[in-house]
C-alpha cells in the first residue's frame, strides 16, 4: 500500500481536493435525505410537529411558512438546489479523481516500461515475453481499477456512510446503537475476506501471465507452427493454461462474491431489528414518524454503500498484490551497469583486444575460455566453428549484453566497461541472423536509432546495402509500410534493410552475425554482395557459415568448445588440415 501511495503523491492535493469534494457531495446526499421531514409535514401537519430550536425543526418550520402550496414550491426549489450542488460536487470529485489515478498510472506504467528496457538481455533470456507483457497490462490494469474502485471507492463509501451516520445520530442515538451492531459484523467479514483474496490474487496473475505468454510465443512463430501443422497442439497448449486461469479465477471470485450477499443479509436482519425498535420509539413518542422515516431512509442509504466495500476490497487487494509483482520486477537490477564516471567514446581508432576472456550464463559451465584477440582498424575478422561454439557470444560480449565471467576487452586501450554504455555501442553496428523490422516505413527503419533522418543519406545507405532497388519498386518508396516485423518483405529484403539501418549512424565498427543462415540463395547473393561492398576499408567482424563471407576476411578465427583453436588467412587454414578445412569440406561454402 505504501509503494502506491508514493505513485499518489505527486498528484496529493487533487487527491485532498477530491476527498473534499467527495465530503461535500456525501454531506448533500444527506441533506436531500432531510427534505423528507419538511415533505411529510407539508402533506400531512399544519405545522412542524415538534416546536423545538434544533437547526432540522427550524428549517421545517421555515420552509412550511405560508400556505401548503407555497411550502411544497419552497421545498422544490430548495431539492432542485441540493441536487444542483451535489451534481457539482460530484463531477469535480470524480474528474479530480481520474486526473490523480491516471497520473499515478501513467507514472508506474512509465516506470515499469524503463525499468524493463534498462535491464540486462539475460533476463529477457529467462523470462517469456508474454510475463513481461503481463505485468505492464494486466497488472497496471488492476492497479488502475484498485485506485479508482478500490481505494477511492472505499473512501467514497466510508465517506457516504459518515454522512449518513451523523444525520441518524442527530436524529435518534438510540436508534443508532441499535444499528451500530452489524458494523463489527461486516468489518470481520471485510479483513477475513481480504485475507483469503491477497492469497489468491498471486494464483490468478501468474496463470494469466501463462496465457498471454503461451499465446504470444504461438503467434511469434506462427509460420513454424503452420508449417508444421501445430496448429491445434498450440491452440491446446493456450487453452491448458486458460483452464488453470479460469480455475483460480473461479475459486478467487468464489471468495470475493460471497461478500455481497453475505453484507446484505447482515444488513437486512439489521435493519429489522432497527425498524422494529424504530416502530416501539414511535409508538411511544420518542421519535415523531417523520423523523423515524428519515431515519430509516438514513439506513436504508447505508446499505448500498456498505454493500459496495466487499467489491471494493477486492479491487483493492488486486492492486495491492499487482503493485507486489511490479515491485518486484522494478527491484531487479541490470547485470550489466554504466561505470560511475563513464568514459566517453566518440571515435574508434586503434584496437579491439579481448584479453582471457571467459563466460557463462547464470554462473553455469564457461560457454567462453581464455579468448585472446586483437582486431586492428580496419580489419574484418570472420569467426567460423561449429553450431555453439560460442561466436555469437563473443560478439555479444563485445556489445556489452554481457560482461565476461574473468578477463576484459578493451577498445583503444579502455576497458569497455568503463565505457559509456551509449557511446560504445553507437560505435557499432550489428545486423542480426534474423533482422527484425518495426511496423513503420522503410525510411524509418533504417534511421532507426537516429533523432532524424536525412533523406540522401537513407538513400545511400540503401545503395550500400543494395536494397534501393527493390525499396523503389515498393508502392510508397521509402515511405512503405512494411508491417509487424517486416512481414510484407522477404528475408532478404528485411536484411538489406537491417544493413543499411546498421549504416547509417556511421558506426566504426560492424558486427555481422550469420547475416545470411536464413535466406535463400538468389537472396544470399544479394545480401552477401552488400556485405562485401560495405566490408571495404571498415573494421568488421563477421560470424558466418559460408565460404563465400569469409575467405575474403583479413583473418578468419576458428572457435571450437568456446576457445580459438586454429587462425590465420583461408589459405593458412587450408594447408594447415585442421578444424577449418574439415569445416569446409562439410559444407562451409
Amino acid at each position: 500500500m505504501r509503494d502506491l501511495f508514493k505513485y499518489l503523491k505527486p498528484y496529493k492535493n487533487k487527491f485532498i481536493f477530491s476527498i473534499i469534494f467527495m465530503l461535500g457531495f456525501a454531506i448533500l446526499s444527506s441533506l436531500s435525505l432531510s427534505l423528507i421531514s419538511p415533505f411529510l409535514q407539508s402533506i400531512f401537519y399544519e405545522k412542524s410537529a415538534l416546536g423545538g430550536a434544533d437547526i432540522l425543526n427550524r428549517f421545517t418550520n421555515w420552509i412550511l411558512i405560508g400556505s401548503k402550496w407555497n411550502a411544497i414550491i419552497r421545498l422544490q426549489i430548495v431539492l432542485v438546489s441540493v441536487f444542483l450542488l451535489k451534481g457539482v460536487f460530484g463531477y469535480f470529485h470524480r474528474y479530480l479523481a481520474v486526473a490523480t489515478e491516471e497520473g499515478a498510472i501513467q507514472n508506474i506504467r512509465r516506470d515499469m516500461i524503463e525499468h524493463i528496457y534498462s535491464l540486462s538481455l539475460d533476463y529477457f533470456h529467462r523470462t517469456k515475453s508474454g510475463a513481461w507483457v503481463s505485468r505492464v497490462t494486466n497488472d497496471i490494469g488492476r492497479i488502475e481499477r484498485s485506485v479508482r474502485n478500490g481505494l477511492l471507492g472505499i473512501i467514497r463509501q466510508i465517506l457516504l456512510i459518515l454522512a449518513y451516520f451523523c444525520l441518524a445520530v442527530y436524529l435518534s442515538w438510540q436508534l443508532l446503537a441499535v444499528t451500530v451492531v452489524i458494523f463489527p459484523l461486516i468489518t470481520k467479514l471485510v479483513n477475513f475476506l481480504g485475507k483469503r483474496l491477497r492469497e489468491r490474487s498471486d494464483t490468478v496473475q501468474e496463470n494469466i501471465g501463462d496465457v498471454t505468454s503461451q499465446f504470444s510465443e504461438g503467434l511469434s512463430g506462427i509460420k513454424i507452427v503452420k508449417a508444421f501443422a501445430m496448429e491445434k497442439k498450440e491452440t491446446e497448449k493456450v487453452l491448458h493454461s486458460s483452464r488453470k486461469y479460469f480455475k483460480s479465477r473461479i475459486r478467487f471470485e468464489r471468495i470475493g462474491l460471497v461478500g455481497t450477499p453475505l453484507s446484505e443479509l447482515i444488513i437486512a436482519v439489521g435493519i429489522c431489528a432497527v425498524i422494529s425498535y424504530g416502530v416501539y420509539q414511535v409508538f411511544n413518542q420518542f421519535i415523531t414518524p417523520d423523523r423515524f422515516i428519515v431515519f430509516l431512509a438514513c439506513v436504508i442509504s447505508m446499505m448500498d454503500p456498505l454493500k459496495r466495500i466487499p467489491g471494493a476490497n477486492v479491487n483493492l487487494q488486486q492492486g495491492i498484490q499487482a503493485m507486489n509483482r511490479i515491485k518486484r520486477v522494478l527491484s531487479l537490477m541490470p547485470t550489466v551497469v554504466e561505470d560511475a564516471n563513464p568514459v566517453r567514446l566518440f571515435e574508434f581508432k586503434d584496437s579491439m583486444v579481448f584479453k582471457d576472456v571467459s563466460f557463462s550464463y547464470n554462473g553455469g559451465e564457461n560457454v567462453i575460455r581464455g579468448i585472446n584477440l586483437k582486431i586492428n582498424k580496419g580489419q574484418s575478422i570472420a569467426l567460423v566453428g561449429p553450431s555453439g561454439a560460442g561466436k555469437s557470444t563473443i560478439a555479444d560480449l563485445l556489445m556489452r549484453f554481457y560482461d565476461p565471467t574473468s578477463g576484459y576487452i578493451e577498445v583503444d586501450g579502455v576497458d569497455i566497461r568503463k565505457i559509456r554504455i551509449k557511446d560504445l555501442r553507437k560505435r557499432i553496428g550489428l545486423v542480426t541472423q534474423e533482422p527484425f523490422l518495426f511496423n513503420d516505413t522503410v525510411s524509418n527503419n533504417i534511421t532507426y536509432g537516429e533523432d532524424t533522418g536525412v533523406e540522401d543519406r537513407i538513400k545511400l545507405c540503401a545503395k550500400l546495402a543494395n536494397a534501393d532497388e527493390f525499396i523503389e519498386k515498393l508502392p510508397d518508396g521509402y515511405e512503405t509500410m512494411v508491417g509487424e516485423r517486416g512481414v510484407t518483405l522477404s528475408g532478404g529484403e528485411r536484411q538489406r534493410i537491417a544493413i543499411a539501418r546498421a549504416l547509417y549512424s556511421n558506426p566504426d565498427i560492424l558486427i555481422f552475425d550469420e547475416a545470411t543462415s536464413h535466406l535463400d540463395q538468389m537472396s544470399e547473393k544479394k545480401v552477401q554482395d552488400a556485405i562485401q561492398k560495405v566490408l571495404m576499408g571498415r573494421t568488421a567482424l563477421v560470424i558466418a557459415h559460408r565460404l563465400s563471407t569469409v575467405k575474403d576476411c583479413t583473418r578468419i578465427v576458428v572457435i571450437d568448445e568456446g576457445m580459438i583453436v586454429e587462425e590465420g588467412t583461408h589459405e593458412q587454414l587450408m594447408k594447415r588440415n585442421g578444424l577449418y578445412r574439415k569445416l569446409v569440406e562439410r559444407g562451409l561454402e
